[in-house]
């Protein structure tokens, strides 16, 4: 796919992005601190990176917060409270099943106490 290109006159061009005042400032201020120093190149680089952390600091100002409103819901509709599981209604046989097979096989385990009921077999306390 072919794509258009045209030139742009670089007085519209500068119209799209404009660096801020503060921004030039500390642009200005990196170049100029940079150029007078007399340093060797590598003690420049570490100053330059101590300054770029600085400056992305400085120009990547915060978003602004966004307002949050918590609906208290509670006390319009109250929900409705799910019946809790008895522990004594359940069999013992499937909570004990259930106690010793993981997680990922707890869906067999209600046909395998049918399983179990149908052929006669019984728990003792040993299992």
């Amino acid at each position: 796919m072919a794509k258009k290109m045209a030139l742009v006159p670089p007085d519209i061009l500068a119209a799209y992005r404009r660096p801020k005042e503060p921004e030039r400032d500390l642009e200005q201020n990196i170049l100029s601190l940079l150029d007078e120093s007399k340093l060797p190149n590598d003690q420049r680089a570490k100053i330059l990176s101590q300054l770029i952390m600085r400056y992305q600091k400085i120009m990547w100002e915060p978003e602004e917060p966004i307002p949050v409103s918590i609906a208290n819901q509670s006390l319009t509709n109250p929900p409705e409270e799910l019946p809790a599981k008895q522990v004594e209604d359940e069999d013992h046989i499937m909570r004990d099943i259930r106690y010793t097979v993981p997680r990922t096989y707890e869906q067999y385990i209600p046909a395998i106490v049918e399983k179990l009921k149908t052929c006669l077999y019984h728990w003792n306390e040993y299992g």
